[in-house]
């Protein structure tokens, strides 16, 4: 892949493990999950506050409905100059992609957006430091209600979560659909790898060839992220010098 193209589009990032990525690249779909199924205990269930007067079957409308969202969480790049790109996050390696053994899938983020229909959610997560699970709807009184409370309410009830999860620079996607997976047939641009021996590389390399995509090691040099197809650097783009002299000997042998 030219170097220009990964630097010059837009991206988002899932990861995953290794056999999970090929499902992914060979059905060319993405699946929702329930949040129900989120690792976020705050996701998992919500507290309800609804007017005294309500209908005395509402908070069990609220559990209904809201069970009905599902959602595709991804990562892009931090918007600060000095912030992290979303392929560059050691904690997203470590929980999400078998503790590096898996890999990171990097999206065409224009072409993506393509295939999300215009009654879906999607957006940035916004984190906020007094967070909580509680959704407070004070004049929620009937069914019809809890159904037009939700959607009005949806980018605060599945676009915000605690600041404790600021580090995932999530972007998600959020529908009430019988859909189960998102169509990213013409949206995957390659797949990255973290630093291997040259055996394994290659033999993954190979494999993820096999299915019609090229994979690049990823690897953190002295502080350094470098995305590599061989000697042909794509990230960045251009060679970065070190002075390998100023390089502290961390051989503890005498």
């Amino acid at each position: 892949m030219p170097e220009e193209k990964f630097i010059c589009t837009d991206k988002l990032y899932h990861y995953t493990t290794f056999n999970s990525a090929l499902k992914i690249l060979i059905t060319q779909t993405l699946q929702f999950s329930y949040l129900a199924n989120m690792n976020d205990i705050y996701e998992q269930s919500k507290l309800f506050f609804y007017a005294e007067d309500a209908h005395h079957n509402v908070s069990n409308f609220f559990v209904k409905e809201i069970a009905k969202y599902k959602q595709i969480s991804l990562t892009e790049d931090s918007p600060l100059d000095n912030g992290r790109k979303g392929f560059d996050i050691p904690a997203m390696w470590a929980h999400y992609a078998d503790k590096g053994n898996g890999v990171c899938l990097v999206f065409d983020k224009k072409k993506l957006l393509r295939h999300v229909r215009s009654n879906w959610l999607n957006g940035q997560v916004k984190y906020i430091r007094e967070f909580d699970n509680n959704i407070v709807a004070s004049e929620v009184k009937t069914k019809q209600d809890v159904v037009n409370f939700i959607k009005n309410k949806s980018n605060e009830i599945f676009l915000c979560k605690s600041e404790d999860w600021a580090y995932e620079q999530e972007f998600r996607i959020v529908a009430k659909t019988s859909v189960r997976a998102l169509d990213v047939s013409d949206c995957i641009m390659c797949v990255l790898i973290m630093e291997r021996t040259f055996e394994e590389l290659e033999q993954r390399k190979n494999i993820f060839s096999k299915v019609g995509y090229s994979a690049y090691q990823c690897s953190n040099f002295l502080g350094n992220i470098l995305i590599k197809d061989g000697e042909n650097q794509i990230y960045p783009n251009h060679n970065i010098e070190i002075d390998l002299s100023e390089t502290p000997n961390t051989n503890n042998y005498d």
